[in-house]
């Protein structure tokens, strides 16, 4: 009897979230948020319901939720963002139930999250709006040139805005396909700390115990990370001078997330010692990081995060290589 009321409950809070899904799906949409929200607020009602339920339960609320968005709009829409919503929601409940270390959360929940991404944005393009990834990310080109000419006019535009959309003219489609992985990578990781902040703090209201996320400061590259994304970016470098395709792709996304990650390593090697050692504010630390990045001297933490990933200066990488 007792699991016969369990199960009742279970099913009765799976309408329940898939209605809350719908509406938020709905809302979104109408809106024109659906790319983004589906990524940081719509999973956040899975991963609750995976934890507090299982992933039985879980899977069962993104199939009715995809059912009813299907028939409320367009079903291939439904499908793919129901489809990136239930892999995100689902993947940060089984790290969060398994009580994986924040730090190992992170990261297997951003590869599954820029994996998702990448498989939406084929379908979504290809599919859903049926004009292509090239000449989708041709047309943004296009509009970007276009946009600056309507707002400034050809003949009223000062030498920065001549400079700004020279240097788009000169965009190569060709080029920005061959770094969509890398940025879809990216971005991945980005949406994910956005979810995964937001997740644990709901959880932590509904009383639920979760790790504590970890502090920008101790953001790190582990050497043997490093060593591996480095080597990828040789062996795209040498499939390139081979003239095969792919390794153009290889060498540009690979060095792309490399730099991502050395940068975040450096900004991150940057506060510690300011807010460690210095004494300077949060506040303050993020104003001078603020002021570095508008100054494109973000170079600067690039060298840092390699610096980093070399010495290993604040002893985070219990692995490293030049270890004692």
């Amino acid at each position: 009897m007792e699991n016969r009321n369990q199960n009742t409950k279970a099913v009765v809070e799976a309408g329940m979230i898939s209605a809350l899904v719908v509406i938020m799906t709905l809302i979104s949409m109408y809106l024109g948020l659906s790319g983004y929200a589906g990524v940081c607020i719509l999973p956040i009602p899975i991963t609750v319901v995976y934890i507090r339920q299982n992933a039985k339960i879980a899977f069962i609320t993104v199939l009715v939720s995809t059912i009813l968005v299907g028939l409320l709009f367009n079903p291939l829409q439904a499908v793919t963002n129901t489809f990136l919503m239930g892999l995100i929601g689902m993947s940060l409940g089984y790290c969060l139930k398994r009580n994986f270390t924040s730090m190992r959360v992170y990261v297997i929940f951003g590869i599954v999250v820029s994996i998702g991404l990448f498989i939406y944005a084929i379908i979504y393009v290809e599919l859903v709006t049926g004009v292509g990834v090239y000449a989708t990310i041709d047309n943004g080109i296009k509009l970007m040139t276009s946009s600056i000419v309507k707002s400034v006019g050809t003949t009223d535009m000062n030498a920065r805005q001549k400079n700004l959309l020279d240097s788009i003219k000169r965009i190569d489609t060709n080029y920005i396909l061959k770094l969509m992985p890398g940025a879809l990578t990216v971005v991945g990781f980005i949406f994910s700390y956005i979810n995964y902040k937001i997740a644990t703090k709901i959880l932590k209201r509904l009383k639920y115990k979760t790790q504590e996320m970890f502090s920008l400061t101790r953001i790190y590259l582990p050497n043997k990370a490093g060593m591996f994304m480095i080597i990828l970016v040789l062996i795209g470098y040498i499939l390139t001078l081979s003239k095969l395709l792919v390794g153009e792709y290889v060498l540009q996304s690979s060095f792309l997330v490399l730099a991502a990650i050395l940068t975040a390593c450096g900004t991150s090697l940057t506060a510690y010692y300011l807010i460690n050692k210095y004494k300077v504010s949060k506040k303050m630390v993020i104003i001078i990081v603020v002021i570095v990045f508008a100054f494109n001297l973000y170079q600067s933490f690039i060298i840092l995060g390699l610096v980093d990933l070399v010495m290993n200066f604040r002893k985070l990488d219990t692995n490293h290589i030049f270890k004692k």
